[in-house]
């Protein structure tokens, strides 16, 4: 796959497997690797345009090149998405910039034709009915938070098959956790919906899912599961056994009653 200096990339369609494989390609070919000063990664639900923009303008410390990705930009607010829009008109040299997206590349909103003048675009369209097609980390997420253990582990196992890392995985998890614990300090001091989305910068749609999430597990839990991560991490680094089996370990006690 090519790269070149301040190069955009448009990856749109549902087959996140795929996406993930593709980043993975641009990230070898930069020499990054997650721990890398040089690469950042943002969930639009999470970030603020200028955040992003910032990140993409701040030369790079260690390699010729930093990476910035920009995943599922739908959920990102129309002011936010026009001032990506006008980014894509003059990029930083020095940045590689991939923005993801679950709708089609087909489209005609404002964005996309942005994109597709800017950007080099390419479709990801689900190759099959797969529940895991769709946002897989965010599905395990979804099922952990659910306490489903059995889809949980169907999700891991997807995840670890497409090539994702155990520390991608797990440091996606210790920031779930981190936020619902964000979220039940918010509803202990008697927040309401409105106001825990403006505060943790979430679409409230989102935010009510959070919210319903974090009334499935009580402080307790979150503080052993911190533990539990914690403890992950440090084994990763030492033990004998495979990465998978301690992933599949703690995904099993964080979707139980640990």
């Amino acid at each position: 796959m090519m790269v070149k200096d301040g190069i955009i990339y448009f990856f749109t369609g549902k087959d996140e497997l795929k996406k993930s494989t593709a980043i993975d390609k641009i990230k070898a070919k930069l020499s990054l690797t997650l721990e890398s000063l040089d690469y950042n990664k943002y969930y639009a639900q999470d970030v603020i345009a200028s955040d992003v923009i910032q990140t993409l303008q701040t030369p790079p410390f260690s390699t010729s090149r930093r990476l910035v990705i920009l995943k599922e930009i739908e959920d990102l607010s129309p002011d936010d998405k026009e001032k990506i829009a006008l980014y894509l008109k003059q990029p930083s040299k020095h940045s590689v910039f991939i923005i993801t997206t679950q709708k089609n590349l087909g489209l005609n909103n404002k964005f996309h034709i942005m994109a597709k003048k800017y950007a080099y675009c390419i479709d990801f369209p689900a190759q099959e009915h797969n529940i895991f097609a769709q946002k897989p980390m965010f599905y395990l997420i979804d099922e952990i938070s659910s306490k489903k253990q059995k889809s949980a582990l169907g999700a891991l196992l997807v995840l670890t098959e497409a090539g994702k890392s155990a520390y991608e995985i797990l440091g996606m998890l210790a920031w779930h956790v981190r936020r619902l614990g964000k979220v039940k300090v918010l509803l202990r001091k008697g927040a309401d919906g409105k106001k825990i989305t403006s505060d943790l910068k979430l679409s409230y749609n989102i935010a009510q899912k959070i919210i319903n999430q974090a009334k499935n597990f009580s402080f307790e839990e979150l503080s052993k599961a911190q533990h539990l991560l914690l403890e992950t991490d440090s084994n990763l680094k030492k033990s004998t056994a495979t990465p998978e089996t301690m992933l599949a370990m703690l995904v099993t006690r964080l979707s139980s009653s640990l």
